[in-house]
């Protein structure tokens, strides 16, 4: 069966603080995979590891292997590792203007009409202006797709951030 990420006896350790040992996986390209345990046990850690973004923490001690798309080995990069957009419950309850704008670095820079215009200009360039007349409403009430708007501008922040800076 073909795997878009496995581990062999991968150990994670910040600082002095062992987040998990020799954990072996295999994740299959089709179906479904559920990463469950108890808080604090290091599911969230791993999924950042498979996306590659625990590379450049200073404390970060890594042993044995893991390869995923985009990633081989332990911190060598081969491309484009997967994108992980973290699901927040606060956010789902958050208004979809907070759930927009929150991240935004330049944000307290700017005045809320210049903020409402900027993200009026990404969300129509989007094909999602529908979202500029739900600002107020609930992110829990949008459709999927409108939701995946989110993503794009918490992965795009530096592109919310230089249409900011204009």
């Amino acid at each position: 069966m073909t795997s878009v990420a496995s581990a062999h006896q991968l150990s994670l350790s910040i600082g002095d603080k062992h987040i998990f040992r020799d954990l072996s996986l295999r994740i299959p390209k089709s179906g479904c995979t559920v990463l469950m345990g108890p808080s604090g046990t290091g599911k969230s850690t791993l999924l950042r590891m498979l996306c590659g973004q625990m590379q450049r923490h200073p404390l970060l001690r890594t042993s044995g292997s893991l390869d995923a798309a985009g990633l081989h080995s332990v911190g060598s990069a081969l491309g484009v590792p997967p994108s992980l957009v973290s699901q927040k419950a606060e956010l789902l309850m958050s208004s979809v203007w907070e759930s927009l704008v929150g991240e935004w670095p330049r944000r307290g820079q700017l005045s809320q009409l210049q903020q409402r215009q900027e993200l009026a200009e990404l969300l129509t360039a989007w094909g999602q202006q529908d979202l500029i007349e739900r600002y107020g409403d609930t992110v829990v009430s949008v459709s999927s797709s409108q939701k995946k708007t989110r993503g794009n501008c918490a992965q795009g922040v530096e592109r919310c951030a230089a249409v900011a800076d204009r």
